[in-house]
């Protein structure tokens, strides 16, 4: 009899492992096909951000610290896409929080009609304004292959333990598709917040 309930146990934890290796693997694939769809390879589509990361911050004045993030992500056409997120903090408290988008030249032109997007797997979906016209002198054209949005005002509320995908307009009424996951999302709401402690100071 309890050779007969041993036996039962050890199956019940097999296939307890089975369903849950199973249920991994059907989440990595949906995370894929959410990411990109059929239009780029399954292995791209799982490594969602690049391993090499870089923060900063710089003191710019007393009490005022520039704080920045540096990541670089592949859209569904396999271009690179630089992204900088970087916040201005003030004396008086105030954070002035930023990401900024630079493609290669001639790869894309930005539509600065139409917000970025930032979707969860979820279905939760975030829009942040387009600020790329305070990086350019009045009459100087806009470089359209440089993007800019305040993300200020939604960094607190976006999910740091999911992968996003950015959907990012373009001329001809398409978009540019970067997935990011979730250790870059926990850098930007670091560099939001001011967190001194998850930056490395630079003296630069």
């Amino acid at each position: 009899m309890k050779r007969s309930r041993l036996t039962i146990f050890q199956s019940a934890r097999f296939m307890l492992a089975r369903l849950i290796r199973f249920m991994i693997g059907l989440m990595l694939l949906l995370l894929a096909v959410w990411g990109f769809g059929n239009s780029m390879p399954m292995a791209i589509a799982l490594v969602p951000t690049s391993p090499l990361a870089f923060l900063t911050a710089h003191q710019e004045a007393p009490g005022q610290v520039l704080y920045k993030s540096f990541n670089t992500f592949q859209d569904q056409y396999r271009h690179n896409w630089r992204a900088i997120a970087f916040n201005h903090s003030f004396p008086d408290g105030r954070h002035d929080f930023h990401l900024r988008l630079v493609g290669f030249p001639g790869s894309a032109t930005v539509d600065r009609d139409r917000p970025l997007q930032l979707k969860t797997p979820l279905g939760r979906t975030f829009k942040a304004a387009d600020t790329a016209t305070a990086l350019f002198k009045p009459g100087e054209p806009a470089e359209p292959h440089v993007a800019q949005y305040d993300l200020q005002p939604i960094a607190a509320q976006l999910p740091n333990w999911l992968p996003l995908r950015l959907s990012l307009p373009i001329a001809g009424d398409s978009d540019v598709r970067l997935l990011v996951g979730p250790r870059a999302v926990q850098e930007w709401q670091a560099v939001a917040l001011g967190d001194g402690a998850a930056i490395a100071w630079s003296e630069q």
